[in-house]
């Protein structure tokens, strides 16, 4: 076994792992025979190995696992068959994958080897080693991803199929991002995770003992992550620009005011920056939100007193309406009502809103945030689910209605009418204004 050289080209760390080998073999020694090919003959095909092989009569070409396991099990000699580089040494590791138990990226690599080095086609390798090439594409696009997710699949930390939505996003900054997070979120444990293939599914055991890593949860936390960086940036950018002041909790600085101080026209925002009266809150996408610091000037028009007021008044049924139990033909109308003019929560800051009637309603717990309540939706038990969908229809209609750059229309008829028959609302004197400029505004009437 001295007169052997390691393989220059095996896939790194291979021969560490060779603890289930040593003692089958150091009790009948190694079975199957090692591949090597004359040294003279590995030189020239592969001349820069010269260094690497210097002194030694053979090259193995396959086997390094088993030769690695009988020099520590003390062997002298073992089986061999002489083999020459006519076939390639990529080749032969993919065609026994299974037995070397190749991770996904060693795997890779060696289709990506043979198509740079051998100039092999997809289809090619494919034919060659056995597998669809569609399993052979998916593997090389592991290779895009960030060295650091590459080496929690090849660990088996993350699986194949995770790493793959990771690639089919096409976003590298977001894979660089997912890239460092990983990092940071790999700590001590073990695991065993699943390695999905096109044809079949085989257990992989973390081979340095760290724990499986859920990569979809990450990215989702780190697209979050993201847009909350975009925003904050966007609205520094934006303070900066109107000399407004940024706030990044409206809450904790306005209170229950901040319904009534928000503004959208972009006349009003001007109109409070020259007062050096506006807070420019971030948002979740680059559009930050507007808000007065200190209440409307007495000075103001009559028609913004007033919608004010009315969104006071409307606040209290709001509230009542939401902590009301309503019949599910009801909450059906909402729903059609928002799907039908392309309503969302993710709107005008309507899950906001929906979170302050959720717990209005005692559908959620104080301190909980309306981000994390509304990535907990999925979860809502089952005898809460129609009381939880009817608080966010309110909101998201209460928000479209807030909005002083939507026209008034069949959307606002449809809400007041909703308010009438649930807490028996009556509008404001503005309110009813509003309504009767918009054909058949009032179907609350009996």
């Amino acid at each position: 076994m001295d007169e052997i050289a390691d393989n220059p080209r095996n896939p790194r760390g291979r021969v560490q792992r060779i603890d289930d080998l040593v003692p089958s073999i150091s009790r009948v020694g190694v079975l199957v025979p090692i591949l090597v090919t004359p040294v003279d003959d590995w030189l020239r095909r592969h001349p820069e190995d010269a260094q690497a092989v210097e002194g030694k009569r053979w090259v193995a070409q396959d086997g390094m696992r088993r030769l690695a396991a009988a020099r520590h099990s003390g062997r002298l000699e073992v089986p061999y068959q002489v083999r020459g580089v006519d076939v390639d040494e990529s080749l032969i590791r993919l065609h026994t994958a299974k037995a070397l138990r190749l991770t996904p990226i060693e795997e890779a690599q060696q289709y990506r080897r043979l198509i740079d080095k051998e100039g092999l086609t997809q289809q090619q390798i494919a034919g060659e080693t056995g597998v669809s090439q569609g399993h052979v594409a998916k593997r090389l696009k592991l290779l895009t991803l960030p060295t650091s997710i590459q080496d929690a699949v090849d660990s088996g930390r993350v699986g194949v199929d995770e790493a793959l939505r990771l690639v089919a996003a096409k976003d590298d900054d977001l894979a660089e991002r997912v890239g460092l997070a990983l990092v940071e979120s790999l700590h001590e444990g073990s695991s065993k995770v699943e390695i999905s293939s096109d044809t079949e599914s085989e257990e992989y055991v973390a081979n340095d003992g760290a724990r499986a890593t859920d990569l979809d949860a990450l990215v989702r936390r780190v697209t979050e992550d993201r847009a909350v960086e975009g925003g904050r940036r966007a609205a520094h950018l934006r303070a900066e620009e109107l000399h407004g002041e940024f706030c990044d909790d409206v809450q904790s600085r306005l209170g229950p005011a901040r319904f009534t101080h928000q503004i959208y026209k972009l006349s009003e925002i001007k109109a409070a920056a020259a007062d050096k009266n506006l807070l420019v809150v971030p948002t979740r996408t680059e559009k930050p939100d507007y808000y007065l610091i200190h209440a409307a000037r007495s000075d103001e028009s009559t028609d913004r007193r007033q919608r004010l007021a009315a969104e006071t008044t409307r606040g209290h049924a709001l509230r009542e309406a939401a902590v009301t139990k309503v019949p599910s033909s009801t909450v059906q109308e909402a729903l059609v009502t928002l799907t039908l003019n392309g309503l969302s929560m993710l709107a005008k800051g309507g899950s906001d809103l929906a979170y302050e009637l959720a717990r209005a309603a005692d559908l959620t717990s104080d301190g909980l945030g309306d981000w994390t309540w509304r990535r907990s939706l999925s979860a809502v038990p089952e005898q809460q689910r129609q009381r939880v969908a009817w608080v966010i229809a309110l909101a998201v209609l209460e928000k479209h209605v807030r909005d002083a750059q939507a026209a008034w229309g069949p959307v606002h008829v449809r809400y007041f009418a909703l308010l009438r028959s649930v807490v028996g609302y009556v509008p404001t004197e503005w309110e009813q204004a509003q309504l009767d400029a918009t054909a058949g505004s009032r179907p609350w009437e009996d």
